[in-house]
């Protein structure tokens, strides 16, 4: 993540193993997932889920320890596909600005995203794409759902040392 302070805005990167995604916090639904994104081409733990935000502009005033909401928009890659019609996913959350002291000894970023109505099928995370018998009987039953929210939480810290008007 790189935060231009005095502009109030900034840009973000994000890439997680697909080991670590859980769907609906059930097993089943979660190996299923594993296989239809991997579509069987590709060792799970190599496959990464990638988010690029490149703009968020937060309204001013940015005070400490208050949610500031925002709207911006992101582009998904699993396993190394984007989206089929190569259109962003629309991306609602809040920042919280937490001073050096409030949550460890560094500036911190907590930051809660929401991506509503995210279609798995259009990265071709689908039983439909994936080979073999297992993937033909998936299709029958709708165990993960074509669409879905995902929610993102994370907490950015400043770089050490870093005062100045930009962060990572």
């Amino acid at each position: 993540m790189t935060v231009d302070e005095a502009k109030l805005e900034g840009r973000a990167r994000c890439s997680v193993p697909l080991g670590s995604i859980r769907v609906d916090n059930d097993d089943t639904k979660t190996e299923h997932f594993g296989q239809w994104a991997t579509n069987k081409k590709t060792e799970p733990a190599k496959c990464t889920f990638d988010l690029d935000v490149p703009s968020v502009k937060l309204p001013p005033p940015v005070e400490a320890k208050h949610p500031i909401p925002f709207t911006s928009e992101g582009t998904f890659t699993i396993c190394g596909r984007s989206r089929a019609d190569h259109r962003p996913e629309r991306i609602q959350g809040t920042v919280i600005y937490l001073p050096a002291g409030t949550y460890g000894s560094k500036r911190t970023l907590r930051i809660r995203a929401r991506i509503e109505h995210f279609d798995r099928e259009k990265y071709g995370v689908t039983p439909k794409n994936t080979p073999g018998w297992l993937a033909r009987v998936q299709q029958l039953a709708d165990v993960v759902g074509t669409e879905g929210t995902i929610d993102v939480n994370l907490f950015a810290t400043a770089p050490n040392g870093a005062e100045g008007e930009k962060q990572e």
